[in-house]
This record gives C-alpha cells, structure tokens and sequence, in this order.
C-alpha cells in the first residue's frame, strides 16, 4: 500500500471517529433537552387545559381519563381527573429523523474533507515524486561517467601489468582500485535504492561481516573475528552496504590489525569493529560513518564512535 493511500486511510478514520464522538455527545445532549422541552410543554398544556376544555394539543400529546402507560405511551401529567399522555413512538421518530439528519451531514462533511486531504497529499507526493526522480537521474548520469572513467582505469592498470609485470607498486594500484570499485558499486546501490521499496527479512550480521571481510584484498592485516549469531529484521541490502562501510573503514585507517565482534545481548544485535591508527586521528566521524548511522536509523539502530588507541565503532540494533 502506498504511503499517501495510508495517509488518507488514516485521516478518514480519525476524522470519522472524532465527527461521530461530537456528534455523539451532541445528540445526547438534545435528547435531555427534548425531555426537558417536554416535561415543561406538559406542565403548560396541563395548565391551559386545566382551564379550558378546548384546548389544543401537539399530535404526541394526548388526553385520557385512564392512565395508559406502556412501551409507547407515558403518563406525564394529570389535571381535573385526566391524565395527559406522551407519544413515545412519535417523539422517538423524531430523534431518528434529527439522527439520520446529523448522519447525512457528517457523511457530506466527511466526504469533502477526505477528497481535501486526498487533493493535498497527491500534489504534495507528486511534487516529492518529481524531484526524487530528477535527483535519482542525475546521480544515476553522474555514477554512470563514473563507471566508464573506472573501466578505463582498470584497463591502464591491466595495460601495466602485462607490459611491466607483477609488482608492488602494481599491487597498490589494484588494492585502490578495488576499494574504489567497491565504493562506487555501493554509491550505484544507493542512488538505484532511492524511493524503492524496503523488504525486511531476517539477516545474519555475523555471516554478512564474514563474506565482506573475505571480499577485501589486505593479506598484510592480522584480522581477529568474534562471530556469533546475531539477527535482526532488515532489508538484506541495507545491511550488505552498511556493514561493508564500517569494514572498508577500518582496513582503510588500519595499520596492522582488526579485531571484528558480533553478537546478541538481550534484544540487541550488535557488531563491534577496531582496527589501530596508522597515525594521530581526530574524533569525528567521516561520510562513510555518516551514511552508515543514516541506514542504521532505518531500523533503529544506534551507531557509536570512540577514538583512543585505536578506532573502534559500535552498532547496535534493538528489536
């Protein structure tokens, strides 16, 4: 369901059940009214007829020498031997009549205020719609030049080693082009997921963490994992790229090692990654940590950065 059409759902039921509990309230309280209007209009007529014999009478009011009451009639005065009778039945039809009366109003009110909001949210998500779109397309232009430039480049660094050989000097080039690589398909993973639908499934962290480390080309890293099982309900590529942005983090800044840690605690999925400082490093975090606590939040995560001899930073996902 889309999110506009829910929206709208929600707005009609709010405003059909806030409309009916005034109107509620409001009919109750004219049915008093009307009792009272009543028990006043018997005193009255009691009075008039008490000195007239000809008086006359509303059609829910009656005159009898008995004192008739039943489901449909009630005795509600008495004057000179006679009783005064009330015609349940008419004054009921007319509380139905000024029921049925609110209820075509509220539907009408109802009807025109939902065809408003619906007015509203269309024009506001088709605006939201074009404008995502115009921005998807040119990042989708942009990441395509991208992609040519880095397959000319891996063509160079093919050149290169078939002219010059294994070296390496040529054994850095490729380990950056990889990261490069790797960063861009990320950028195209994002930029193709903008406005996409989310489907969450269960996801593994501890087995995402051991293909992505597997997937990076630094053999001169002491790498330590700690993997337990550690499930979450996310969208499977979310998790991919988020967990690739803070493993690419720490093999990049890595001087010799990374110690990677995953796990459950309670109702909270965690992963925990270090990695020592090839030099002095300011706290903050970088746009690669930035994005990652944006595709964290999805799924209310909390990302956490702490800096001392070593860069570590830690995710936790509550379920």
């Amino acid at each position: 369901m889309k999110f506009e059409t829910k929206i709208v759902i929600a707005v009609s039921f709010l405003l059909a059940v806030g409309l009916s509990i005034l109107n509620g309230i409001n009919f109750s309280f004219l049915k008093v009214q009307m009792k009272r209007r009543i028990d006043a209009e018997a005193l009255l007529y009691s009075s008039v007829c008490r000195e007239s014999k000809n008086c006359r009478l509303p059609p829910y009011f009656s005159v009898s020498p008995f004192p008739v009451s039943d489901e449909n009639h009630r005795v509600v005065s008495a004057f000179n031997g006679k009783f005064l009778i009330l015609d349940v039945n008419s004054v009921n039809e007319r509380l139905k009549n000024l029921a049925a009366t609110i209820f075509i109003w509220e539907a009408l009110i109802l009807i025109v205020l939902v065809l408003i909001v619906a007015m509203v949210v269309n024009r506001y998500t088709k605006k939201e719609r074009e404008i995502r779109d115009f921005l998807k397309l040119t990042l989708l232009v942009l990441t395509h030049k991208l992609g040519n430039f880095l397959a000319v480049q891996r063509l160079n660094v093919d050149i290169l080693e078939s002219r010059c050989g294994s070296s390496k000097a040529i054994e850095r080039l490729k380990r950056g082009y990889n990261l490069l690589e790797g960063d861009f398909q990320l950028l195209l993973d994002e930029v193709k997921g903008i406005g996409r639908e989310r489907r969450s499934e269960s996801v593994d962290i501890s087995e995402v963490v051991r293909r992505t480390v597997k997937a990076f080309p630094f053999s001169n890293r002491d790498v330590k994992l700690k993997l337990e099982s550690a499930k979450l309900m996310a969208d499977r590529k979310d998790m991919e790229n988020l967990i690739y942005i803070i493993v690419e983090n720490a093999f990049k800044y890595s001087s010799s090692s990374v110690k990677v840690r995953t796990g459950r605690v309670g109702r909270t999925s965690y992963i925990a990654i270090c990695n020592d400082l090839k030099g002095k490093v300011e706290g903050g975090r970088g746009i690669g940590l930035e994005l990652a606590e944006v595709i964290a939040k999805r799924y209310n995560g909390m990302l956490r950065v702490r800096v001392n001899r070593s860069f570590c930073v830690y995710l936790g996902f509550t379920s």
